[in-house]
């Protein structure tokens, strides 16, 4: 990266964070999506649509995810050398960067294990009993 100076290798890791954030959104919302639509379509959906949807869901969740390890290779990739040539952008910010891509690729996964076995599971328990059950009446009469 002998090529570029220390701005420019500056504003690729400004750009790849950016790209990180993006990915980390875009997960959020597809996830949010597959757990409405989840919610909200219930017991109509089949198994076998529960899967094909959980399928969409795992691709499009390993896209991102895999489109986010990338631009977290670049950041690190150009912050080394960014370090080889001396300049340091985000000094004493060590442990808080350890915290957070942890914090990060843990949501990552339990986030995505967490939709996916809430897509595929057996037909869910109703969530809220029939009225007539709650207020103990006699349907046949």
């Amino acid at each position: 990266m002998d090529q570029f100076s220390p701005a420019e290798l500056t504003e690729i890791i400004f750009l790849a964070r950016s790209s990180m954030d993006t990915q980390f959104q875009f997960w959020v919302s597809i996830t949010f999506a597959a757990l409405v639509a989840g919610f909200i379509a219930g017991d109509r959906l089949t198994q076998w649509m529960r899967y094909v949807a959980a399928s969409l869901y795992a691709l499009a969740a390993l896209v991102l995810i895999l489109r986010f390890f990338d631009a977290a290779r670049t950041v690190v990739s150009v912050g080394d050398a960014l370090r080889e040539a001396g300049v340091t952008i985000f000094p004493g910010l060590g442990p808080v960067v350890v915290v957070l891509v942890v914090s990060r690729y843990l949501l990552f996964g339990l986030g995505t294990a967490a939709a996916l076995y809430f897509l595929v599971r057996e037909k869910p328990e109703p969530s809220i009993e029939p009225l007539d059950e709650q207020l103990d009446v006699d349907s046949s009469a």
